[in-house]
C-alpha cells in the first residue's frame, strides 16, 4: 500500500493540471452546492478555510455567510495549533508562514472549536467512505478532535477522489464532501 505522501503528490499533479477556466467553473459549482446544503442553511456558527493555491475557492461562501449574519470563523495558526478567529467584512488579513491568508490576531475573537456547528474543510483528497487526506500538518486533525458536535463537510474537486485514502486512528471521517459534480454523504 502506498503512503500518504505519494497520494498527496499524485492528487496534487491532477489538481495542477486544471486550467484556470476549469478551476473557476468547478469552484462556482462547488460554491452553489455548498450554499444550498441544509447544514449550511441552518448553521449559525461556521468555521471555514480561506482558500489558498488551487484549493476550492471559499470567498463567495464567506461573503454570503457574513451577509446573512452568520458567525464566521477562519483558521489562524498560533504556534503549533489552529485557532478559530471570528471575522467581519472589515477584518484585516495577513499571509501566514504557509502563505495562506489569515486574520490579524491582535483584535480577533477566538471561538472554541466545540462552538462550530458547521466546518467547511479543505482537503487534498477523499474517498467514497468520506476519509479525508489533508496537507499533512495535522492542524485539522487536532481541531476536528475538539469540534465533536460539528458537521464536517469537505470541499474539493472530483479529481481529488481516490479509491481509498490511507487513514490513521486519529483521523475523523467527513460527514459529506461537496465537489463540482455531486455531494457525497455518509449514509450510516
Amino acid at each position: 500500500m502506498q503512503d500518504k505522501k505519494a497520494q498527496r503528490e499524485r492528487i496534487k499533479e491532477r489538481i495542477n493540471g486544471l486550467s484556470k477556466s476549469e478551476r473557476e467553473a468547478f469552484c462556482r459549482a462547488i460554491t452553489e452546492r455548498a450554499l444550498d446544503l441544509p447544514e449550511y442553511k441552518s448553521a449559525k456558527v461556521i468555521f471555514i478555510y480561506v482558500a489558498a493555491g488551487n484549493e476550492a475557492e471559499t470567498a463567495e461562501i464567506i461573503a454570503e455567510s457574513l451577509k446573512n449574519n452568520k458567525t464566521v470563523a477562519v483558521p489562524v495558526i498560533v504556534d503549533k495549533d489552529m485557532k478559530a478567529a471570528v471575522i467581519s467584512p472589515k477584518t484585516e488579513f495577513i499571509l501566514n508562514k504557509y502563505n495562506i491568508k489569515e486574520p490579524v490576531l491582535k483584535n480577533a475573537e477566538i471561538i472554541n472549536p466545540a462552538d462550530a456547528e458547521l466546518i467547511l474543510a479543505p482537503l487534498m483528497g477523499f474517498d467514497e467512505n468520506l476519509n479525508r487526506l489533508g496537507r499533512g500538518g495535522g492542524y485539522y486533525d487536532k481541531f476536528l478532535a475538539e469540534a465533536k458536535k460539528a458537521v464536517v463537510i469537505g470541499l474539493g474537486y472530483e479529481l481529488q477522489k481516490e479509491q481509498s485514502i490511507i487513514t490513521e486512528p486519529h483521523d475523523r471521517k467527513l460527514d459529506a464532501v461537496v465537489t463540482e459534480t455531486r455531494i457525497y454523504r455518509n449514509i450510516n
